[in-house]
């Protein structure tokens, strides 16, 4: 009978690879699940553009923020873009009729809002506690449940 060569004798069995790859098929689950969450970023608009937009009612559904303000231009505000098919990957590229502004102290903007008809609403910004806990929590879950297996495995993952 022929020994093993060296190369199958480093070769793990396929019972210690599979958590392995499992690991990496959640990691990339989450990834992407994390991505279609953010919605692509909207077109950056001054100030002074949003209120000329808001006097000739080119503005929509208005999320009025602490610092910001988040909505959607009408169709005659920004010429429509080409038709493209929808990538599997979220875009990075800004929405064509979504926009966002920073707020300024500006104690009219509710009254002309009103006055113009246009819809609006306050909205809490999302800090970066937020943001960081939104990213953090699905990766400790990740590495609890990690351990779990392998500690059902009888290894330890942390040698």
């Amino acid at each position: 009978m022929a020994a093993p060569s060296p190369e199958q004798e480093n070769k793990p069995p396929l019972s210690q690879s599979l958590p392995a790859l499992l690991l990496a098929a959640i990691l990339v689950f989450v990834v992407f699940h994390e991505l279609s969450l953010f919605p692509s970023p909207a077109r950056e608009l001054p100030y002074s553009e949003f209120k000329q937009l808001v006097l000739k009612k080119q503005v929509a559904d208005l999320k009025i923020g602490t610092n910001t303000i988040h909505g959607s231009l009408l169709e005659g505000a920004v010429p429509a873009p080409p038709v493209e098919p929808a990538p599997l990957v979220p875009s990075t590229q800004p929405a064509p009729h979504q926009f966002t502004t920073y707020r300024v102290d500006d104690p009219n903007l509710v009254a002309e809002l009103e006055a113009r008809g246009i819809a609006f609403s306050g909205q809490a910004d999302t800090g970066w506690f937020t943001t960081l806990l939104s990213w953090l929590l699905p990766f400790v879950m990740l590495l609890l449940f990690w351990g779990a297996y392998m500690k059902r495995l009888g290894t330890s993952v942390v040698g």
